[in-house]
Order: structure tokens, then sequence, then C-alpha cells
């Protein structure tokens, strides 16, 4: 069935964090379920956002962030990984537990580079030239700098994809080994 790609979200999410614990809030499930090819299909590229917060005293390595992009659509499959820019970088907190202080982090929100839009445009015209089957969104990134001593890192990632609907937060405080370079995976069908 047409659409059903995202439809079913809540309850195909992959999440691959390489020995790392988070939770997908019910609000991203909620969010992804109404989403549809066809909005893939139109999704602006100059809109679509990364935003990827670290700890105060770690730093992204940010030649290694990309997002990742797989489909299959009409027996055929399609993945495109995409080289992302900064666009903002800010310290702010993440609010702590019941019993945890909040975390003083540094954001950095990254945009598609633009030697990544054709590839995007492609993608896009892929998606809308038969049935999609599945598609996965995937981030990757590798920390530059940690402090002595570190054996883990805690991450936080969302994503823009449009303006009206807002940030979906997609790893909401995932623990990740220093040595891990893949933060987390999204797939639907």
């Amino acid at each position: 069935m047409t659409g059903s790609w995202l439809r079913r979200a809540g309850a195909l999410i992959c999440l691959g964090l390489l020995g790392a614990c988070s939770a997908i809030p019910l609000s991203t499930m909620a969010a992804f379920s109404t989403f549809q090819e066809s909005d893939f299909a139109k999704l602006d590229p100059h809109v679509l956002r990364v935003r990827i917060s670290v700890p105060a005293g770690y730093a992204l390595d940010m030649d290694s962030v990309r997002l990742k992009v797989s489909v299959a659509s009409g027996g055929k499959s399609r993945s495109e990984a995409f080289t992302l820019r900064t666009v903002a970088e800010t310290h702010e907190s993440k609010p702590g537990g019941w019993l945890s202080p909040a975390t003083p982090v540094i954001t950095t929100t990254c945009a598609l580079a633009q030697a990544s839009e054709p590839a995007f445009r492609e993608l896009q015209r892929f998606v809308s030239s038969g049935r999609t089957e599945s598609v996965a969104l995937d981030v990757s990134l590798s920390l530059s700098a940690a402090p002595p001593g570190a054996t883990a890192a805690t991450a936080w990632v969302d994503v823009l994809l449009e303006p009206r609907q807002g940030y979906v937060t997609l790893v909401d405080g995932a623990t990740l080994p220093l040595n891990a370079t893949r933060v987390y995976g999204r797939k639907a069908e």
C-alpha cells in the first residue's frame, strides 16, 4: 500500500546503537507515522537540518558526519550518504532526570552540504518513480575531542524535515562508547 513505509514506523523502528542505550520518544513515532513517500519527494534540501548535541568537552569531527538515506522502491534500492555542513553551534543544557543535574552540551546544527543537494534531489526522484517499500535514515558521526580518561559520550540527535513540523528527536541521550562512529539507524517499512 502506497505511503505505508512510514505509517508503520512505530512497530518497525530499528535502532543500531553499537552497544548504547537510548529511547525513541513516542512523539517521534507519532510524527513519522503520518509521513509518506510523497512527503519525502517534496522535502526542500535547503530546509533539512540535523541537530547533534554532545556534552561540553567533546567535539564533533564534522568531516565524518553523514546523513545516509536508503530507499527501496519498485524492486530496486538506492542508498546515498550526504555530507553535512555546520550552520550553527550553540552552548545549552539538556534537562536532567529525577536524580541527575542538567547536562551542559554543545549543539551543532547541520545542513546538507551544497555538493550533496543534487544527489538528494536524485534520491527524491527515485522515491517518486515507484512504490516505496522501505526507507532508512542513518546519521553517522565521530568525535574529534573528548575529555581525558573519557570512555563514553552521550549524544542527542534531532532532525528537521519541514519547518511546520519542527524538530523531531531521533535519539534522546544515547550513551556511546568512544570508539563508536555510527550513532543510530532508523528504518521504517
